[in-house]
């Protein structure tokens, strides 16, 4: 994997490229190798060198080069000279030259994601991934990770070019498309605002209007109205979640549950009202006042209650929702009787695609056997 710096010349190469590089390098790879399974790595993006057909490298390998990567990136961060060439600053944190507060912001990304990564695996024991989240978590001054929606990895899209939404037409995003029960009967039981921002209301019959959602995974289509995706979430101006301060947080109140770190008798609490509480302002809604006294939205001293709303706050961050879910089992999901896949089973992975197989078929083959297939159950190494 070749570093943005690594082929200038000694006297232009600068850190907080090098750092960046390998930070959004990781971001990326990270998904891919969550969503396929083994990936090519090491070979990819080498072109220029006459590879053409890149080796698949194994989930390990891809894991242990993210992981020792962003530990370097953290290390290489300059805050003292910022982003010397870019004289009207970058998209995600408008770091410019002389700019120590966005390369800070770039080094709590680097961090927060290192801990996402050390959580994916924290059950792999090749990886020792508790001590190093123990690390981490205990010496914020060399490990700073986000502290507040400000610092989140938000991108910022104008809606002017070149800055357009990813979809050219909003209405791609809400065509024929309902939210599910489970979801909305979460939310209006967690009286969450968040709700009004992701979904629109129907007329009851009793010509009220209310959020509704479609029963999980059915056979025959219900004769019920219900509420479809808002549109305005696909229109720009708008923020992308490459990673939300909140999934720090709920990442803090996991580890603290757990026992993996110390933070006294109410530290999980705190970590997942944070958490909470951050998800909600993201999205520029308000904490109600007496959230935390709804029972259903109250912390509990439960795993599930802190990865339900993970599972909430991870909503429109690329597929973390469904990384995390087979990765604990939470939430809880309805399984309907018209869900096709083998035994109503979430499927554990994507298959790679077929233009793939004509391009690269015997790397393909190769990671088809080493992974045992390459079906949606084939279960990922950090998968339960």
């Amino acid at each position: 994997m070749t570093r943005l710096t690594e082929k200038l010349p000694e006297a232009s190469k600068q850190p907080n490229y090098d750092a960046i590089s390998l930070t959004l390098q990781s971001w990326l790879y990270q998904i891919l190798t969550d969503a396929f399974g083994d990936v090519p790595m090491s070979e990819a993006c080498s072109a220029d060198e006459g590879i053409l057909a890149p080796k698949f490298d194994t989930q390990q390998q891809v894991y242990r080069q993210i992981i020792d990567n962003l530990k370097t990136a953290n290390e290489l961060f300059d805050e003292a000279n910022g982003l010397i060439y870019n004289q009207s600053g970058e998209m995600l944190y408008n770091t410019s030259k002389g700019d120590a507060t966005g390369i800070k912001k770039w080094k709590k990304f680097c961090n927060s994601l290192r801990l996402r990564a050390l959580l994916r695996v924290i059950d792999v024991p090749e990886f020792n991934a508790k001590q190093e989240l123990r690390t981490m978590l205990t010496d914020p001054a060399t490990y700073p990770v986000f502290e507040s929606n400000d610092d989140a990895a938000l991108l910022a899209i104008s809606g002017t070019y070149p800055q357009e939404a990813p979809l050219t037409r909003p209405q791609d995003f809400t065509s024929y498309v309902q939210i599910s029960e489970f979801f909305v009967d979460l939310l209006k039981g967690w009286n969450d605002p968040r709700l009004q921002v992701y979904a629109t209301q129907v007329t009851l019959p009793d010509q009220t209007k209310d959020y509704v959602g479609l029963p999980s995974g059915y056979q025959t289509l219900p004769s019920i109205t219900a509420s479809g995706l808002n549109q305005e979430m696909a229109k720009a101006p708008m923020k992308l979640a490459m990673m939300p301060y909140a999934e720090v947080e709920f990442i803090k109140a996991e580890l603290l549950k757990k026992g993996v770190i110390d933070g006294g008798s109410n530290a999980a609490k705190e970590a997942y009202q944070k958490g909470v509480q951050a998800a909600i302002e993201q999205w520029g809604q308000v904490l109600p006042d007496n959230y935390f006294e709804n029972p259903e939205a109250a912390y509990d001293d439960t795993l599930g209650r802190i990865l339900n709303q993970k599972f909430v706050a991870l909503f429109f961050c690329d597929y973390q929702q469904w990384f995390e879910y087979n990765r604990t089992g939470f939430p809880v999901l309805p399984v309907g009787p018209g869900i096709a896949n083998a035994n109503n089973q979430m499927p554990k992975r994507f298959k790679y695609p077929a233009a793939l197989q004509r391009t690269n078929l015997k790397n393909y083959q190769a990671a088809k056997q080493n992974m045992g297939g390459d079906d949606f159950n084939i279960r990922l190494m950090w998968q339960q």
